[in-house]
């Protein structure tokens, strides 16, 4: 064997090695770039599943904030409208013709009696006419009485703001399941 055939048959063996390892080497690139294919992929799935998860989140979270809202509004909408059937209610008693007015008052001395040996008897200017056998003192209430004993040591408040808040105040819970029975 020559030198020109030992140079050729190393040139031909460093060749087939080369193809060997660029073989080797493009089915290596090629085996990571379906791994790495493969776990984008994945990873664009789960980002895909945590976006629609946290989607839904938030979209349960928007809903649940609605239905919180709307429940705050319908609950400030009843109290409004309880509040102005109080405010109505007052305006009527207040607004009595003086024949209804003058039963109230007689019908709250009454029970101011029951109560106190009623001497003095606050009222509104308007009411103080109807007022007999008792002192009558006017004050700033709309109508109604405040009773006094005496010595003056015993007040009984039946003035209509007063009474009608009492009321508010023990029958507000039935009042209001009474307007909005469902």
């Amino acid at each position: 064997m020559g030198l020109e055939e030992v140079k050729n048959e190393i040139i031909d063996k460093a060749n087939e090695k080369a193809e060997s390892i660029i073989s080797e080497g493009k089915k290596e690139a090629a085996k990571i770039i379906q791994e790495a294919n493969e776990h984008a992929k994945e990873y664009r799935q789960k980002i895909k599943e945590e976006g629609e998860k946290t989607a839904a989140n938030l979209e349960k979270l928007g809903i649940a904030a609605a239905n919180n809202e709307a429940k705050r509004l319908e609950l400030e909408m009843k109290k409004r409208l309880i509040m102005k059937a109080f405010e109505d209610a007052g305006e009527r008693v207040v607004k009595a013709d003086d024949s209804k007015r003058q039963d109230y008052l007689r019908k709250l001395i009454e029970k101011a009696r029951k109560e106190i040996d009623v001497e003095t008897v606050y009222c509104s200017k308007k009411d103080s006419k109807n007022i007999n056998g008792f002192k009558c003192k006017e004050t700033d209430i709309e109508g109604g009485i405040i009773a006094e004993n005496k010595d003056g040591t015993v007040r009984i408040d039946y003035s209509f703001g007063t009474i009608i808040d009492n009321i508010k105040e023990k029958e507000l819970h039935k009042i209001a399941e009474i307007i909005f029975q469902k």
